[in-house]
């Protein structure tokens, strides 16, 4: 038995899906360069702040790990 599928709007689905996509990419992909920009920088400032703050590679880690969960 197949599915009643008449009721299925094939062309306005697939703007809706196209809209979507427009829209969001462009979002995911800032969110990406500034995670990427985040990444860099703590990776940059750790060859100062250790050695200034006197962090541990321990307490680093440990900041570098709760921050890279966002």
């Amino acid at each position: 038995m197949t599915p009643d599928i008449g009721s299925f709007d094939r062309p306005r689905a697939e703007a809706t899906y196209g809209k979507i996509t427009r829209r969001l990419i462009p979002f995911l992909f800032l969110c990406y360069v500034f995670a990427f920009l985040d990444r860099i920088n703590i990776g940059i400032a750790q060859l100062d702040m250790k050695h200034d703050v006197g962090f541990s590679d321990l307490t680093y880690s440990i900041g570098a790990g709760i921050f890279f969960l966002g």
